[in-house]
């Protein structure tokens, strides 16, 4: 049984090029999940595609977005959100045939519908924002210094002697 909204694991409606729709989940690692959210997401998914089958929902596949990494570096994670069992005994559905993964630059290609630079013109993107950023804002370690002023002041008890942060007090004042 899966809880909450029939779209919780779902990030974006991807249309496609041949007019289809793409339901995407998107994750920033190889580390972005782990077994339990691999279960949680092969069930999910699975409940989509039942929908879909029922003609309550229209969507082509599902994919499962990476923004970094490669295939051969996932954890197994991965293929076990697809249903892809991987020895061990989980409780989830062979989804393969509608599930895909993309990683990385695969990944980058996928959503600007195949331009293989895409990740590049990302990248280069940006490059330029940064280099921008530092261009109107030359004395950048002003800021750096401006804000740590301000953490001093407003954490004046949290620093140490050797003027290094006391994080683990800061913790305990901000979680109990």
């Amino acid at each position: 049984m899966v809880s909450g909204s029939t779209f919780d694991e779902i990030d974006h409606l991807v249309p496609r090029t041949d007019g289809t729709v793409a339901l995407l989940s998107l994750k920033a690692s190889k580390w972005s999940i782990q077994l339990t959210m691999a279960v949680q997401l092969n069930h999910q998914f699975e409940r989509l595609i039942e929908r879909r089958h029922e003609g309550l929902l229209d969507f082509s596949d599902i994919v499962l977005g990476i923004e970094y990494g490669t295939l051969d570096t996932l954890t197994d994670k991965y293929d076990i959100a697809r249903g892809i069992n991987t020895g061990a005994s989980h409780d989830v559905r062979d989804l393969t045939e509608h599930v895909h993964v993309h990683v990385g630059r695969d990944f980058w290609k996928w959503i600007n519908y195949g331009e293989e630079e895409t990740q590049d013109w990302i990248f280069a993107a940006i490059l330029s924002t940064v280099s921008e950023f530092r261009k109107e804002n030359p004395n950048i370690a002003d800021f750096t210094t401006k804000y740590r002023d301000a953490f001093v002041d407003e954490y004046s008890g949290r620093i140490n002697k050797d003027g290094s942060i006391d994080w683990a007090n800061i913790l305990q004042d901000i979680n109990g």
